[in-house]
């Protein structure tokens, strides 16, 4: 019979892991030290809390979305959301392989207000960007749409900027 004091911890760590959120993975080592890295290559991130993201990378990394997005026609949008924190300064970057779309955004923040992010007058020859300090934390949607109706895929990338 095993010791009730043990059992006790034991009921105790499994308590504190399940409420933090964390798993045990009892074949991983307890550390590692770091992985050096070649010039040109990019530096491994662990996933963070900030999956829906579309990266898995925490805000305050460079990247937070870096995806290619289908538009439909006629005056319809793609919604993105990710995550992000209070006063972190944003770049959205929208590009269509055809010069002719016209693509723009409108931001959703977290209490629900929007803003147009990139906003449809500065789009030019099928790209558009703006820069917008955020000033709240959480779940964002940035909704993409073509000024011109004919809809397209657009690249975008959100990214942090220093």
């Amino acid at each position: 019979m095993h010791n009730p004091r043990f059992l006790q911890k034991l009921e105790l760590a499994l308590v504190i892991v399940f409420l933090s959120g964390c798993t045990i993975n009892p074949s991983a080592p307890q550390s590692q030290p770091p992985q050096a890295t070649q010039p040109g290559e990019s530096q491994p991130s662990a996933p963070g809390p900030f999956g829906s993201n579309g990266t898995g990378l925490p805000p305050s990394s460079p990247v937070l979305v870096s995806r290619t997005v289908k538009i439909p026609g006629g005056g319809g949008g793609t919604d993105v959301i990710f995550e992000a924190a209070y006063i972190q300064k944003i770049r959205i970057e929208l590009t269509a392989p055809n010069a002719t779309i016209q693509p723009y955004g409108s931001l959703e923040f977290p209490d629900g207000k929007s803003a147009y992010s990139p906003p449809l007058n500065t789009a030019v020859n099928g790209s558009n960007q703006a820069e917008i300090t955020l000033n709240q934390n959480g779940q964002f949607t940035l909704t993409v749409f073509d000024g011109s109706n004919q809809g397209g895929t657009v690249s975008l990338t959100i990214s942090v900027v220093p």
